[in-house]
């Protein structure tokens, strides 16, 4: 038995590249519309962080759990109590004085990422055309609520059968990965 699977290694190479790639963004949109970065966070720092810097007013911080990593610009919450913390120079460059479509751009940065990997890798790494996957994906997904609220045995059992002919001697998680490498 093998202790190393190399398909989730480049599924984990294939999300933290999906996480730089949206810390990048971000960057990107506070430095073009001159928002000011408090902190930035590389992996997630649950209890303590590896290391801690404060560079220019902005606290870099290196977590060791290897799932997470964020931005926070100034003013990202727009409480009255944090908004009364900001220094008076500080005001134009807080992040609820910018205009909404950007707040709303900056707070779908994940999931625009995501859904892209998602789509590129099906159209790419799939076998047949874009809309042959969708619709797979929208049949076995139908049949999976209809088997919920079916009372029916034969439903359930016809619904297990499907699952087992999609998963047979397959990882689950690394199914666009096979196709890749």
């Amino acid at each position: 038995m093998e202790y190393f699977s190399v398909n989730a290694f480049y599924l984990g190479m294939l999300f933290f590249a999906c996480l730089f790639i949206s810390n990048v963004l971000y960057s990107l949109i506070c430095l073009i519309w001159k928002i000011k970065i408090v902190e930035f966070g590389l992996f997630a720092n649950a209890w303590f962080a590896l290391y801690k810097e404060k560079i220019l007013g902005t606290e870099f911080i290196l977590g060791w759990l290897p799932f997470s990593s964020h931005i926070r610009p100034l003013g990202m919450s727009a409480d009255e109590e944090d908004k009364a913390k900001i220094h008076q120079d500080d005001l134009p460059f807080a992040f609820f004085n910018k205009p909404k479509y950007l707040q709303k751009i900056f707070r779908f940065v994940p999931w625009i990422i995501y859904i892209s990997a998602a789509l590129i890798s099906i159209v790419i790494l799939s076998t047949s055309s874009f809309s042959t996957e969708v619709a797979k994906i929208a049949n076995y997904t139908a049949e999976a609520f209809r088997t919920m609220f079916s009372d029916s045995n034969t439903a359930r059992q016809e619904f297990v059968k499907t699952t087992k002919e999609i998963i047979d001697g397959k990882m689950l998680f690394s199914l666009p990965l096979q196709c890749w490498f």
